[in-house]
C-alpha cells in the first residue's frame, strides 16, 4: 500500500471513529425519541422508552396498560417534541457562547489554497472568528527583508487576542493555530500563546494544498540526543540544534557559533511526513523540554536554538517553553542560499528578556565575511 492511500485510509478512519464516538447532542435524542414514539403510536404498537437524564434513566410506555395505546402516545410524543424544542434552544445558546479563534501566521510566500478559517473542525463548536498575523509585506520570496518589521507586526497579536476575548468566559474559548512562517516568528507565536487556554493545531500539506490536523498514529520514533552530558557546568551558552523533518547544518553552526558547545537533538527518520502525529509530537516536545531542563541545571543562561522542524511542532515547544524556569532563549532562521546561513534570530520574551531580533555576526567570535 503506498503511502498517500494509507494516509487517506487513516484519515478516512480517524474521521470515522470520530463521527461514531461525537458528542451526542440531547435535544437530537428526544426528537428521534419523540419520532419513534409517533410513529409507534400511529402503528398502535405498545412501547416501553428509556430516555437517560441527569437524575438517572427516565422510563415512559404503555407497558401492558388497558388503556389504548394512542391515549399515552400522542401526549408523550408531544411533550418530548417540546422538550426537544426547549433543549435545542438552550444548546444554541451555549454554542452561542462559545468562540472559536482561527490564528492564522502567514509569513512566507502566498499560497493558493484553504484559509485557515475555513478548515476548523466540525466537531470543534462556537461562533468562527478569525486573527491574521501577516508578516509578508517585508518578504522577498519567503526571504524576510527585515524581521524588525515582521517582529513587530506579530506582537500584535495578544492586543488582538485580548480584543476578541474580552468579556468571554476562558471556558468558552478555542484557539486553532496554523503558520506558515519564519521559524522564530512560529516559535514566538507559540510564547504569545502560551497560556491563552485551549488550543488547537493544525499543519500546512504541501502535496493536498490544505490544512491538516495531527491525526495520524505514533510510530515511536524519537530524538537521539548527543553531546547534552558533555556540557561544562555554568558554560554561558549552549547551541542547540534539533533536526526533525530536514538536518540541521551543523558545519554552519560550528562556523557561524563559534566557540559555543553544541547539543544536536536528531530524529534518526527525517522528512516532510514525520510530524503529521500529535501524539509523537508531545513525546518529542518532552524530550526538548527535558534537555532544555538539563542545560538550566548546568548553569547556563542562554539557548541558541537551530531549529529545523515543521511550523505545527515548532509553535508547540513556544507553547511549551517556561518563561520563568528555563535560560534564556533565542531562535534563529535558516537561509541557506545566504553567505551567512543564520543571519538574524529572535530574542524570546523569557527570563524578564524583551522580544528583540539579534543579529548573529554580534555572537561570533570572528566574521571573516
Amino acid at each position: 500500500m503506498s503511502r498517500d492511500l494509507t494516509r487517506h485510509v487513516d484519515e478516512f478512519l480517524s474521521a470515522f471513529i470520530e463521527w461514531i464516538f461525537r458528542r451526542k447532542s440531547f435535544a437530537a435524542l428526544l426528537l428521534k425519541s419523540a419520532v419513534v414514539v409517533g410513529i409507534a403510536t400511529v402503528g398502535g404498537t405498545a412501547f416501553n422508552l428509556t430516555i437517560p437524564t441527569s437524575m438517572g434513566p427516565l422510563s415512559l410506555g404503555t407497558g401492558n396498560a388497558i388503556a389504548p395505546v394512542w391515549a399515552f402516545g400522542v401526549p408523550v410524543s408531544i411533550t418530548l417534541f417540546i422538550w426537544s424544542f426547549i433543549a435545542r434552544r438552550t444548546e444554541d445558546r451555549a454554542t452561542d457562547r462559545k468562540r472559536v479563534l482561527a490564528i492564522e501566521l502567514r509569513g512566507l510566500r502566498d499560497i493558493q489554497g484553504t484559509p485557515l478559517f475555513g478548515a476548523i473542525p466540525n466537531n470543534i463548536l462556537g461562533r468562527r472568528e478569525q486573527i491574521l498575523v501577516d508578516t509578508r509585506q517585508r518578504v522577498e520570496d519567503g526571504v524576510v527583508t527585515d524581521p524588525h518589521v515582521a517582529l513587530r507586526r506579530l506582537l500584535e497579536l495578544p492586543n488582538s487576542l485580548k480584543n476578541a476575548t474580552d468579556g468571554v468566559d476562558r471556558t468558552d474559548i478555542t484557539f486553532v493555530f496554523g503558520g506558515l512562517a519564519p521559524v522564530p516568528l512560529t516559535f514566538l507565536a507559540g510564547v504569545l500563546i502560551d497560556d491563552e487556554g485551549q488550543c488547537e493545531v493544525v499543519d500546512w500539506d504541501r502535496h493536498a494544498k490544505q490544512w491538516r490536523p495531527l491525526l495520524e498514529r505514533d510510530d515511536g520514533v524519537r530524538f537521539e540526543i548527543d553531546q547534552v552530558e558533555g556540557v561544562s557546568p555554568n558554560v554561558p551558552s549552549v547551541c542547540l540544534a534539533v533536526s526533525m523533518s530536514y538536518a540541521a547544518d551543523i558545519s554552519a553552526i560550528r562556523e557561524e557559533f563559534a566557540g559555543i558547545p553544541i547539543v544536536e537533538m536528531r530524529l534518526p527518520t527525517r522528512g516532510t511526513e514525520s510530524h503529521w502525529s500529535g501524539k509523537k509530537q508531545e513525546a518529542l516536545a518532552r524530550q526538548f523540554l527535558n534537555v532544555a531542563m538539563r542545560l538550566a541545571d548546568a548553569g547556563v543562561n542562554e539557548i541558541h536554538l537551530v531549529l529545523a522542524a515543521p511550523s505545527s511542532f515548532v509553535f508547540r515547544l513556544g507553547r511549551l517553553y517556561d518563561k520563568r524556569n528555563l535560560p534564556a532563549i533565542c531562535v534563529y532562521q535558516y537561509e541557506k542560499g545566504l553567505s551567512t546561513k543564520y543571519p538574524w534570530g529572535i530574542q524570546m520574551p523569557v527570563c524578564g528578556r524583551t522580544p528583540a531580533v539579534t543579529e548573529l555576526k554580534a555572537l561570533t567570535r570572528t566574521d571573516n565575511r
